[in-house]
């Protein structure tokens, strides 16, 4: 991304313990950041809601200016709508911004926290990704075979497609 002229970084309603340990779990290469009630950049981005589970954020993407000017956004419509890395990329790229220099990889503490530590109580455990998302694919595969409204497809399709690249992107995460 920093050659499209971007950086990664998540914003998350967690406490920043669960965030590091969360970052730690799964050996992210960039930020989590933490904004708990949402008012610090959440609500005043309207990326803030309100009706679940007390507040959490919006699934969403940003590309943001060094400048602060929002230079898009990508709205995702639930926790499984993810805009994929190449459609960013492809986005960006038409951008022809300058790159930027970020660290290649942010050090990451590699003590992973206990399953059973507070800071990763309740959060998704590492074994079940590859499950999930292939159960995804799968599902998706065997819907766009029974589909035939075109809009419906388009969007099976669409799910198809990212739940490959998340296994794709996970798969090669954990050969490195």
């Amino acid at each position: 991304m920093a050659a499209a002229g971007a950086e990664v970084v998540a914003l998350v309603v967690d406490s920043q313990e669960r965030n590091q340990a969360f970052r730690k779990r799964w050996k992210l290469p960039f930020p989590v950041l933490s904004d708990p009630e949402g008012t610090q950049v959440l609500q005043p981005l309207d990326l803030w809601n309100a009706e679940e589970r007390g507040g959490i954020a919006v699934p969403a993407l940003l590309a943001i200016s060094g400048q602060g000017q929002e230079l898009f956004r990508c709205l995702s419509r639930d926790f499984a709508d993810r805009v994929n890395d190449e459609d960013v990329l492809e986005r960006l790229e038409g951008m022809a911004l300058a790159p930027i220099e970020v660290p290649s990889t942010l050090p990451i503490d590699e003590s992973v926290p206990a399953e059973s530590s507070e800071a990763l109580k309740g959060a998704f455990p590492e074994a079940a990704y590859t499950p999930l998302m292939n159960g995804n694919y799968y599902g998706a595969v065997a819907l766009s075979r029974r589909v035939t409204h075109e809009e419906s497809l388009a969007e099976i399709k669409a799910h198809m497609k990212m739940s490959k690249s998340f296994v794709d992107a996970w798969t090669q995460r954990r050969k490195s």
